[in-house]
């Protein structure tokens, strides 16, 4: 739950924080939780999106694979299919998804 709220907040720094401590208490990166964390339903990148945090929305992008960026989401939609049907096809996050992927 407190990912979702750093996510939220577009907290850039207090979530490479959480990104630090998982990784060092757990030794999981950021891709090996990613498809166990939902906030409110969504995958930690589209509440990035609903909520215009354009900093952890990036930092995100940053760290995953590109695999995984483009590989589908428990709803069966990658993260751009997704973001063209919910009118967030401009926002800068998926702007920085097209450049990574």
């Amino acid at each position: 739950q407190n990912i979702c709220t750093i996510v939220k907040a577009d907290d850039k720094g207090e979530l490479r924080r959480k990104m630090r401590r998982v990784q060092s208490d757990y030794n999981l990166k950021l891709k090996d939780y990613y498809t166990g964390v939902s906030c409110g339903g969504n995958s930690l990148i589209r509440t990035a999106m609903l909520n215009n945090s354009e900093e952890t929305g990036t930092l995100m992008i940053k760290k995953m694979p590109r695999g995984d960026l483009k590989a589908p989401e428990k709803d069966g939609k990658t993260v751009l299919v997704w973001a063209s049907e919910n009118g967030l096809g401009t926002s800068p996050i998926v702007t920085a998804l097209n450049d990574r992927i």
